[in-house]
């Protein structure tokens, strides 16, 4: 029976609640904000915090008042078990997700186009006919004045969705203000700016609809530059979070949202939006892609390594061989030459040490 690898005792020594405490701990959170997070005891994220620390997984980065955590010399060997489980050490928290959970869609809301009035009609009423019946909605209704300019607010019904619309008249100009129902669109549609086609498309709609059934002229709508749309993308990893803590970048063009029970990352910054929804599952694809590579790589090392090992090796015996050669070939010469007197017959020896004599 083989004996367990490192991944092994890794899965045997931190389970997945442990994994997430290391997760948030390791990004310098304090013990209070993970107790909050992950809804556990004080007593199980202390022990934890303990076995991290002796492990050498987490180091303890501030021990004055709050005591805070950094990633340890052998902190990656957790986020290497935390990525053969499919988590993920996100900002917030260690979660469960793949990277198909990541949504390709924003959803675009908070859009408002103005329409100017040229001649204003009733204000009380729409009335509609439809299939011979006679319908009147309520229009819009004057409400408090804002910096003295007069205010009207109501709903009109379109599709599925009542729209609010408001209108502003001032000593100089009308306008009625249309504000366009949420739409979902993917990160090419961002791109080419659909949500304004949207938009425009949508006040077009309600502009005939305000004509024909309210009596009123109005020339064609158009995007209101100064009101930002939001543009939401549902971020699985912040689940259980922003509906604890608000969160906002300094400049105020990002935010954590948690609008109807979703999970958001929001901003009105039309190029953060396109990175939003095209940046996560990248991240993910390319982090799979650069572990693959870099274990290709280590496999690559020990096989150089190995070779280099064989090739030392060789080197040596070659060294041993030549040495060897050479006392052979010594030897050899030896042997010639002592071959070579041996090879004079014996009674010429005499013979030719008399003729040395004379």
């Amino acid at each position: 029976m083989a004996a367990p690898g490192r991944g092994d005792r890794m899965r045997d020594a931190f389970d997945a609640l442990e994994l997430k405490i290391y997760g948030l701990l390791s990004e310098e959170k304090p013990q209070a904000i993970v107790i909050e997070v992950l809804k556990v005891d004080k007593s199980k994220v202390s022990r934890t915090a303990k076995k991290l620390v002796d492990g050498e997984f987490l180091r303890i980065k501030v021990s004055k008042g709050v005591k805070i955590y950094a990633k340890g010399p052998k902190g990656n060997l957790l986020d290497d078990e935390i990525f053969k489980r499919s988590l993920s050490n996100c900002a917030t928290s260690v979660r469960y997700f793949s990277p198909e959970s990541f949504e390709k869609t924003i959803l675009v809301h908070h859009m408002r186009c103005r329409i100017k009035v040229v001649t204003q009609g009733d204000l009380g009423k729409i009335v509609d006919e439809k299939d011979g019946r006679r319908l009147e909605y309520r229009f819009i209704s004057e409400i408090k004045p804002l910096n003295g300019v007069r205010q009207w607010q109501g709903q009109i019904p379109y599709n599925d969705h009542w729209v609010t619309i408001s209108m502003q008249v001032s000593a100089k100009s009308a306008w009625l203000y249309v504000y366009v129902p949420e739409v979902r669109l993917n990160a090419e549609d961002i791109r080419l700016r659909k949500h304004e086609e949207h938009a425009i498309g949508v006040s077009k709609n309600i502009s005939n609809f305000i004509c024909t059934r309210g009596g009123w002229e109005l020339e064609q709508p158009e995007i209101c530059s100064k009101w930002k749309p939001h543009f939401a993308y549902n971020h699985p990893a912040l689940q259980g979070y922003s509906d604890k803590v608000y969160t906002s970048t300094v400049d105020g063009s990002s935010w954590l949202s948690d609008s109807n029970g979703a999970t958001e990352v929001e901003t009105c910054d039309l190029d953060i939006a396109q990175v939003m929804v095209e940046l996560p599952g990248e991240v993910v694809k390319l982090k799979t892609q650069m572990r693959i590579m870099m274990k290709e790589n280590d496999a690559r090392i020990k096989e150089n390594e190995a070779r280099a090992k064989e090739n030392e090796t060789l080197r040596l015996l070659c060294m041993k061989l030549n040495a060897d050669s050479e006392a052979i070939r010594a030897k050899l010469a030896e042997l010639e030459e002592n071959g070579e007197n041996d090879m004079i017959p014996r009674h010429n020896r005499h013979g030719m040490d008399g003729l040395a004599e004379l």
